[in-house]
């Protein structure tokens, strides 16, 4: 069976290759993302439902590649390649992002031969509180008030920005209750009511109306009080106030250039 890199000397400190053993065809694919050859390749780990082992023949597999510089984000059919430096995954780690956390505890590293990867993974620091994290999702839903004059413009990238909000606050929840869960079906289960599972279930949509957005909000506004509103015309207006809030504006400049995913470093919690 062909192997997704070249297998590594494992020596002490450096985590062995996972197999794919049991299921070829995602060996398979990622084996072809793979092949492009990314320079300055250091380590790649597998993740998001399929390193969990709840993925589907629908799922996208998702892969992070730790590279030594000008890091990017491609696609191969169903793979997604999200790559990132040290420096980064490191600081992420020591801020406490749920990313990482996410990596730790489901993460399965394919290959590390010098151990970096794990050796950032360890520096995971656990935050004293989120509320930063709650402030950004309290601000960045204001966006999603429906009776903006362009919503309708934007609806795609809001309703990719609303499932994104809705999905960090429900994993923000389950850490909560001391049951972290990035399976967003079981973490949607432990902290909500049938509605939500339906309303997260938006997020298998390729497009988005300015119903489903007022959904998102609503459930929004069930997880996480005093959301804020959208009290001016459009949501360009709003990116302009609430300008002074850089992860908002992050979130927002997605929106609003209807990017085709929301980037992990805003709020830093996979948008699988």
């Amino acid at each position: 069976m062909t192997q997704v890199l070249p297998p590594a000397p494992v020596t002490a400190g450096t985590a062995r290759p996972w197999r794919l053993e049991h299921d070829p065809k995602v060996q398979a694919a990622i084996d072809e993302a793979m092949a492009t050859n990314s320079s300055g390749r250091i380590a790649v780990m597998l993740y998001g439902s399929t390193a969990r082992g709840s993925s589907n023949r629908e799922s996208d597999i998702d892969v992070l590649e730790l590279v030594e510089q000008s890091p990017c984000q491609r696609s191969v059919n169903r793979v997604n390649v999200s790559q990132y430096m040290p420096k980064h995954i490191r600081s992420m780690a020591r801020s406490g992002s749920l990313f990482v956390l996410h990596l730790k505890l489901e993460g399965k590293i394919l290959y590390d031969p010098t151990g970096t990867l794990r050796s950032c993974l360890d520096s995971y620091q656990t935050p004293v509180d989120y509320e930063s994290t709650w402030r950004t999702i309290r601000v960045a839903a204001g966006a999603l008030d429906a009776q903006a004059s362009d919503v309708a413009r934007y609806r795609h990238g809001l309703g990719r920005l609303g499932i994104y909000l809705l999905r960090t606050a429900v994993y923000l929840r389950c850490i909560g209750l001391g049951v972290p869960n990035f399976d967003v079906v079981e973490a949607a289960a432990l902290v909500g009511d049938g509605k939500l599972k339906d309303v997260l279930n938006l997020r298998r949509n390729q497009e988005f109306e300015p119903h489903d957005i007022h959904a998102i909000k609503l459930e929004l506004e069930k997880l996480v009080p005093n959301c804020w509103f959208n009290r001016y015309e459009s949501v360009a207006s709003y990116a302009i106030a609430t300008a002074n809030h850089r992860e908002v504006g992050a979130l927002l400049a997605a929106v609003m250039s209807d990017a085709a995913t929301v980037e992990y470093t805003s709020l830093t919690v996979p948008a699988f």
